[in-house]
This record gives C-alpha cells, structure tokens and sequence, in this order.
C-alpha cells in the first residue's frame, strides 16, 4: 500500500493520444527514460486492444477549442483523460544508493481537459509513478476504451529506503546475510563472491562457499576460517583478460601458501570464467582455447608431478590445440595473446 492515499468514485476514459508532457524546474523538457518507460507502459496497458476514445490533440488546440469540440461527448461520455504531465526537480539522472524515489500522483475528474500529474524529486520516483498509473487503468471490453476508476486520485509514496540508519555497507550485509539464511532453508549450498568475505567474513554462514576472483592470496585466508573456496583469480583465470598468456594461466596454483592437510581439502578447486563483454560468436572459442586448456592441465595433475616450468608442457598444449582445430573448435595459436593470428604459415604446432 502507498504511504497515503485517497481516491473518489468516477470512471475515467483514456485518450487514444493519451501523451506525456515533461517538466524540470517549471519548463517543458524531455527525457529519454520517461520518454522509454511511457512507451512501455502504454504498450502494457493497452495489451495489443484497438482503442476507441478519440479526444482531439491538446498539443495544437487550445482549451476553448477542445471544449467546443467534445462539448456533447462530453455530456453522453466518460471523463476524458487526455495524458500526463510529470514534473521533475532534479536533473540528475543516475541512480545511486540513497537517491529520493518518493513521488506524488494525482489524478483529477473535473476540468475541460483532464491531465495526470506526477511530482518528483528524480527521474526513478517518476518511474515509480507510472508503474502506479499502469496499475490503475484497465481495458474495458464492452466501451473498448482504457479506463481508470476511483477518481479523483491522490497518492503519495516512497520506500520505507531509513528506519534501520542502513549504509550502503549495511544494507549490501544485511541483503546477503538474509539470502544466506533463506538459501540454506530451502536445503540450498550457497556460493558468495569474496567481497562478502573480505567485508564481513565474521558474519557469513560457515556453510559459505566464497569465490575468489579478485585476486590472489584470499584463498589462504578464506580456508583458514573454516570456509571452503573456489579460486578463479581475475589476474590468471579470466579469460576475458586477453592479454594474458597461456603461461599464466598453467601457473596458478590454487593451494598456494596452504600447507595444511584438513584446510587444502576446503579449497574445492578452480574455475575459468568467460565473461561476455569481450566476446561474440566470432571469436568465443578462440578466447577460450587453448587457454582454458593450461588450468584444466594444471587441475588436473597431482601437484607433486607439475612441473616447474610451463614450457615442459608447451608441446603437449600445442598438440592439444591441433587436435581442437581438427574437431572443429577454433582455438587460437598457442604463443602469444588471446585471439592473436598465427605468426608464421606451417603446422598448427610450429604455429
């Protein structure tokens, strides 16, 4: 429910050119995100439905003309709703923690023309408002117009946001913990990145598994508080990371510094991650390959028969990378950045 409301008993009829009209610090001015968000919420309201309330345009006549015009509509007709006029104070328009999302609606159901209005601190109170107004208007399937009820209408709202004195910090704590809680009664296991580690470890279920990704040394730190890890450190296992070389990745070792028996068991293994924002269907697998395939050599080998040298195991990668060529699989040449083309014509392998 709004923080208040108070609402009348007349039916409204919606324009067929209901509009927008934007409004900062009194002068009409457009926004591109109201702007989008009104299109979307027309286009749910009106479900694909042919409306048949016509009003003429109040953006070119003027009000004594309207009212001359839809004068015996008007008498025989539902109340005319002919838009909404949203007024905003702030020109700010990126959303950040603790931003005013409160707004005010009213809705009215006298006058020669009849325009909404929404008052705003923000952008995202204005938002709030016309997902309010979506709610409130329905198709009538036998006028085959839009219809809003119980006006007139007023309604104030905001979130409930500061009754805990939250912090960004606290609400980020307060968010996960709850989830945790939530996940693990359903019979869940939960996996946190290590930010929640780093920033409240103390507070984490111990049934927690943190995944390291921001860089190395926290693995040591999460099993020796009793929590298990899955590494996948940005600086080696990101693939999206394209300037780093296969050497890299073959190099990191999960359970370094972690010399304890019962805590390296906690390190549950590593993980490649392969984010999009560097990729697309032409070159996926190139970014993947033969990279990927250096950390699953790595995992897969006991760690008393690694070898100390990654070049030990270059001709084996370079085999592994003709054999993907051959199935199909566009994995890049060995040597050199991801992605890079091969340096010299001959065999996959010299390559």
């Amino acid at each position: 429910m709004p923080k208040s409301v108070s609402f009348g008993n007349r039916t409204l009829s919606l324009s067929s050119n209901f509009e927008l009209r934007t409004y900062r610090s009194n002068y009409l001015d457009s926004s591109g995100i109201l702007n989008e968000a009104f299109e979307r919420m027309m286009h749910l309201v009106k479900a694909g439905h042919m409306l048949k309330t016509d009003f003429p345009d109040s953006g070119i006549q003027d009000s004594v003309d309207i009212a001359l015009n839809t004068f015996d509509d008007m008498l025989t007709s539902l109340p005319v709703l002919a838009g909404i006029n949203i007024a905003i104070r702030s020109p700010n328009e990126t959303l950040n923690f603790g931003i005013d999302e409160s707004y005010y609606l009213y809705v009215p159901d006298t006058g020669s023309i009849l325009f909404a209005r929404v008052e705003a601190a923000t952008v995202f109170g204005a938002l709030h408002a016309l997902e309010t107004f979506s709610q409130l208007c329905n198709f009538n399937f036998t006028t085959k117009a839009l219809e809003l009820h119980s006006a007139p209408l007023t309604i104030y709202d905001q979130p409930r946001l500061n009754d805990n004195n939250m912090t960004l910090s606290d609400g980020y704590r307060y968010f996960v913990l709850r989830a945790q809680n939530i996940a693990i009664s359903h019979g869940y296991d939960i996996i946190n990145w290590e930010e929640t580690f780093n920033n409240f470890g103390d507070k984490l279920s111990p049934k927690t598994v943190v995944h390291n990704w921001l860089g190395q040394g926290v693995a040591q730190k999460v099993v020796a508080a009793g929590l298990r890890c899955i590494v996948s450190n940005q600086d080696r296992w990101y693939l999206d990371h394209l300037d780093v070389p296969w050497q890299h990745f073959y190099a990191n070792e999960p359970l370094t510094n972690i010399t304890d028996p019962n805590q390296r068991k906690l390190v549950l293994g590593g993980e490649v991650c392969m984010w999009g924002e560097q990729i697309d269907a032409s070159n996926i697998q190139r970014t993947i390959w033969p990279r990927a395939a250096a950390a699953a050599e790595r995992l897969w080998t006991p760690l008393e028969k690694l070898p100390k040298n990654p070049r030990e195991v270059a001709l084996r990668l370079a085999h592994f990378r003709c054999l993907l060529n051959q199935r199909g699989i566009q994995a890049a040449p060995l040597d050199g950045y991801s992605r890079n083309g091969p340096q010299d014509p001959g065999s996959c392998i010299n390559q």
